[in-house]
Parts: C-alpha cells; structure tokens; sequence
C-alpha cells in the first residue's frame, strides 16, 4: 500500500475528521488515515525505490538512477 501510494503519487482524502481507527479489520476504509499512520510510524517517502515499478528496470530508468547516483557522489564525496 505504502510503495503504491508513493510510486503513483496518489493523493487521498478523509472523508472523516482525519482520526479514523485504522487496524487489521478496518485498514480499508480509510486510506488517507492509512498513509497517514504509515507516516506517524516512521516509514519513509523518500526510501521507496522507483526502478522497482512494474515492468522492471528499463535501460532509461537504470541510466536515470546512474546519473542520480553519480551527481551525489559528486556532491557529497568529491572535495572541489
């Protein structure tokens, strides 16, 4: 739920007050609250990994994460 909602940007709304009960039985009923506890119970956005979308690692989406991984090793690694 948390990968999916992070990979395809999805955005939700609580049609509640933003305090639904969200446990194993009624997880469904609310997915902002869902995402939200994900959140408060320390998951992180910015460790979903995207060359993990379906379909696999595309040869644009393996350059992508080599120029990404490139510029911060320069930017963190290479005293200029």
């Amino acid at each position: 739920f948390f990968k999916r909602t992070v990979q395809n940007k999805r955005k939700y709304r609580c049609n509640g007050n933003g305090s639904c009960i969200i446990d194993k039985s009624q997880r469904n009923r609310c997915q902002y609250c869902r995402f939200r506890k994900c959140l408060m119970k320390g998951m992180v956005i910015a460790a979903v990994r995207y060359d993990r979308t379906p379909g696999g690692r595309t040869p644009a989406n393996v350059m992508q994460l080599y120029k990404v991984s490139l510029l911060y090793f320069f930017l963190f690694f290479v005293e200029l």
